[in-house]
């Protein structure tokens, strides 16, 4: 049995605790499920930023560093809220089942909105289907762009006390 993603973007799935692999074919991606005609499967769906992670200010470093001051390295994605969502359903064999995912929320992110939902033909229960809002994660994020903002200019002042050295002595 094929459950399609639409528009996953970076939802881990698990069965049973066990991370799925993602396929593709065709630009659609999917993850095949090995259960028996009838088995009722339930299948996680998980987003977390990586703000949320305990040695988040070391990675941030080191990419930091590596990337030329943060100049070089893609921007952290400002939408850092967290997905934890179950969707059960029957498998059957040759079955299909379209889930469709939405990154994005209200202007003020006050309104709930689903984070998954069902688009196909087939019978699915989708339990806590909503994005939670993740205070940590966004602080986390202004942190880290203030120091970093702050850094590189710490790094053009010594930059230009250096130049100006060479220059005047």
């Amino acid at each position: 049995m094929r459950v399609y993603l639409i528009n996953r973007g970076d939802v881990a799935v698990f069965q049973s605790e066990n991370q799925l692999t993602v396929n593709r074919e065709n630009g659609a991606e999917f993850v095949d499920i090995a259960a028996a005609d009838g088995e009722e499967v339930t299948l996680r769906f998980y987003r977390r930023s990586e703000f949320a992670a305990k040695l988040w200010w070391l990675y941030a470093a080191f990419f930091w560093i590596i990337g030329v001051f943060g100049i070089c390295t893609p921007r952290y994605s400002k939408f850092v809220h967290a997905l934890d969502c179950k969707v059960k359903f029957a498998a059957y064999q040759n079955g299909r089942i379209d889930l469709r995912f939405a990154h994005y929320l209200d202007e003020k992110g006050e309104r709930a909105f689903p984070a998954v939902e069902n688009v196909g033909s087939g019978m699915v229960e989708i339990e806590d289907g909503f994005y939670v809002r993740d205070e940590l994660s966004r602080r986390r994020r202004k942190r880290y762009i203030v120091l970093s903002n702050l850094a590189r200019l710490i790094c053009l002042v010594v930059v230009i006390v250096i130049v100006v050295k060479a220059i005047i002595g």
